[in-house]
């Protein structure tokens, strides 16, 4: 079943943005990603505090991958699972906009 995992809301966009983990492709890297505003993080953004901004570009020239479960907990965070119909259109439209590849693992 594919998932997609979120570390809270947005800072730039509140409560209408989900803040991704994403996986940095070629590296055992994280990042942190709002398909819904494009800003990306190199650690979880605090809450209500925009502290950087970042592409994804910037951060993951040569792609991402959706983590598995087991990547996300890794990932030094506490992610928790969101709808992945719901946010996967408006991240992979994102990635797509911004040439990034992107990597779908399958658990």
């Amino acid at each position: 079943m594919k998932a997609l995992y979120s570390v809270g809301d947005c800072p730039v966009c509140a409560d209408s943005g989900a803040v991704i983990v994403l996986k940095v492709i070629g590296s055992d890297r994280f990042i942190f990603y709002c398909p819904t505003c494009g800003v990306a993080w190199r650690t979880p953004p605090p809450e209500r505090t925009l502290n950087e901004i970042n592409s994804l570009k910037d951060l993951a020239p040569d792609g991402v991958a959706i983590p598995t479960a087991y990547e996300a907990l890794e990932s030094g965070c506490d992610p928790v699972t969101i709808e992945f119909e719901e946010w996967f259109p408006h991240l992979e439209f994102r990635l797509q906009e911004a040439n990034i590849p992107l990597n779908i693992n399958d658990e």
